[in-house]
């Protein structure tokens, strides 16, 4: 068996979903309380002929190996296989689920993995929907992502979260880098959008109990209703 890998800080819902995730995958895990109110998983899957934790995107072509082509990860039947190894090589490197960045890229798109969806309102862009300002920060251009494919789309995705790199162990962490970059880290109850405000209008559909404000478990939420999507048999692969 190769080292653990562990999740740590995750709510019940957020721990019994990677569970649930990585037993389907043969692992073996085990959940544990932090004593904080928050949980444990520890991942410890079947050791491979690479290596624990190599993964280059590549397949070795050795028996026992769990190649890029065959991992099963949530909507990987939606996508093409080029997309799904680099998403899987992507996450490798920054430490996340790779089914998360799925799902949320799912939610973004609504689950088209069009590198061309754009809001006609805040122009924002692609497959994690980028503003025209954060383009310009990564050295790019709406007009340049428009013309991307989607799997050329995804190194600007990887340069986007390479600054979160072993911060996003969660879903919600992980969708928070995308949405709220000040929230990775906070509890689900931290507030993002508060009414009377322009943000909370654009994102008033992730208030869930329509109290005025959106909280990071409820933005999360959506995210997390994706990922179960994802996770079905008609999409997973």
């Amino acid at each position: 068996m190769s080292d653990p890998i562990v999740f740590t800080g995750l709510t019940l819902e957020q721990a019994n979903a990677t569970a649930l995730y990585q037993a389907s995958h043969g692992a073996a895990v085990r959940v544990t309380p932090d004593g904080n109110g928050t949980f444990t998983v520890a991942v410890t899957h079947p050791a491979t002929a690479t290596g624990a934790g190599e993964s280059n995107g590549s397949a070795a072509g050795v028996d026992g190996d769990v190649r890029p082509s065959q991992q099963q990860i949530a909507w990987g039947k939606k996508v093409s296989a080029d997309f799904k190894s680099r998403v899987i090589a992507i996450c490798s490197g920054l430490g996340c689920d790779p089914s998360f960045l799925m799902a949320a890229m799912a939610f973004e798109t609504g689950a088209t993995f069009s590198p061309t969806l754009q809001n006609p309102r805040s122009g924002a862009t692609g497959l994690i929907q980028f503003l025209p300002s954060t383009a310009n920060s990564l050295g790019t251009s709406i007009a340049a992502l428009l013309q991307m494919t989607a799997v050329a789309q995804l190194d600007i995705v990887q340069k986007y979260l390479a600054p979160f790199k072993g911060r996003m162990r969660s879903l919600s962490d992980l969708y928070m880098a995308i949405l709220f970059p000040a929230a990775v880290g906070r509890p689900d109850s931290f507030v993002l959008f508060a009414a009377p405000t322009i943000a909370y209008e654009q994102n008033r559909g992730l208030d869930v109990n329509h109290d005025g404000q959106v909280t990071k478990g409820e933005a999360a939420s959506k995210v997390q209703a994706r990922l179960d999507e994802g996770l079905a048999i008609a999409n997973r692969g």
